[in-house]
């Protein structure tokens, strides 16, 4: 998400929305009337008029008053009831044919016994059950969600697989693997137009180096993007380290790393910048060798974040941006804060990210980039 891209879209984005600000479509100073003159939301002769309201009994749909509680139905699950073979750190969640507040899945084997994890809303219509760790493989496991009031109760079950069980018995040491989020290949569950999005977003690469030590079965991942030039690391953006607080959660050849905050510095022009922050980033994935004598490749890769629009600091929200861009942008609860509803999260799964021969990350902190004056004048 740096480069040209994001600076003109950006920059597009103040100027659009200063536009916006200045200029109601009636013409008329914010704070008076509104857009339909004389029946306005804000004089006495309003659309609140007995009859003519969306909270009266007698309002416009006829019959029926728009109050009443709607309680969406359930529109898929993931997986679906009776998958086999599923990966064992696949999605699971639930989509509902319209918004919901308080679904909630939860995840138990076959046994009945609870898997640990937690009920985390994505999207205005679906809700994924995360679990603390991966699950067990050709194992059998049976989600539950529920959801209006705990009026409504679904289940479906599963079955998980033998991907990424098998050990490779081969270290990813000094490997550089690339990480392209706008794979074609990939499955983009949250937003459903992810590769549509981040390709209006900027180039979305990025590397990340793995270091096994000697006789131990730590693993630490460095991370950084991608440079002007192809297989090349950004110097001018700070490196970020996903392993920084632990080890990578890693079974040969199954590993996962973060959270981690990815920050980057964005140019917007006119000397201004913005600090765009991807919270929480989360990678994982199953190590694989295509010549069975190296690590060359990451199989079943996912990417998990979110950026919360408030960060920019600009008086903007999902929908205005996604406006700008051309691009709906599906707003979700942020994690954590559930009544700020202005994240977009990223959810990326069935990524594959190729070994890049010859390189090798260096960290690079705001100090370093600071006083390096030749590669970041």
């Amino acid at each position: 998400m740096t480069k040209t891209r994001v600076s003109l879209f950006l920059s597009f984005l103040l100027l659009a929305f200063g536009g916006l600000m200045a200029c109601p479509d009636d013409g008329t100073p914010i704070g008076g009337d509104d857009d339909d003159a004389v029946d306005d939301d804000d004089a006495v002769d309003d659309d609140d008029a007995a009859g003519d309201d969306d909270d009266a009994g007698d309002d416009d749909d006829a019959t029926d008053d728009d109050d009443a509680v709607q309680i969406p139905d359930l529109a898929s699950t993931t997986p679906a009831d009776g998958d086999t073979a599923v990966f064992v750190n696949g999605a699971v969640y639930a989509t509902f044919t319209g918004p919901v507040e308080d679904a909630v899945v939860s995840l138990a084997d076959g046994d009945g016994v609870a898997i640990a994890g937690a009920s985390v809303p994505f999207a205005e219509d679906s809700v994924a059950f995360q679990s603390d760790d991966f699950l067990s493989p050709e194992t059998a496991y049976t989600a539950t969600v529920v959801w209006g009031g705990e009026t409504r109760t679904e289940t479906w079950s599963f079955t998980t697989g033998t991907t990424g069980t098998n050990p490779t018995n081969l270290s990813p040491d000094g490997v550089t693997f690339k990480w392209d989020l706008q794979d074609p290949n990939a499955t983009y569950i949250s937003p459903p137009n992810g590769g549509q999005l981040l390709g209006q977003l900027g180039d979305t690469i990025f590397f990340t180096e793995a270091t096994q030590p000697e006789n131990t079965t730590d693993l630490f991942l460095l991370g950084a993007l991608e440079g002007d030039t192809a297989d090349t690391q950004e110097l001018c953006q700070p490196s970020f380290d996903l392993t920084a607080n632990q080890p990578a959660v890693y079974t040969d050849p199954f590993f996962q790393a973060g959270p981690t905050d990815i920050a980057q510095t964005v140019p917007i022009g006119g000397g201004q910048s913005l600090n765009v922050v991807m919270h929480d980033a989360d990678f994982s994935g199953v190590f694989a060798s295509t010549t069975g004598t190296e690590i060359d490749q990451v199989s079943n890769g996912a990417f998990y974040g979110y950026i919360n629009v408030q960060d920019f600091g600009l008086p903007v929200d999902c929908a205005s941006i996604g406006g700008f861009i051309g691009v709906p942008l599906p707003c979700a609860p942020c994690p954590g804060s559930p009544n700020d509803i202005e994240c977009v999260v990223f959810w990326v799964q069935n990524l594959t990210a190729d070994a890049v021969p010859g390189l090798d990350l260096v960290e690079r902190t705001d100090v370093i980039i600071a006083n390096d004056t030749q590669n970041c004048p």
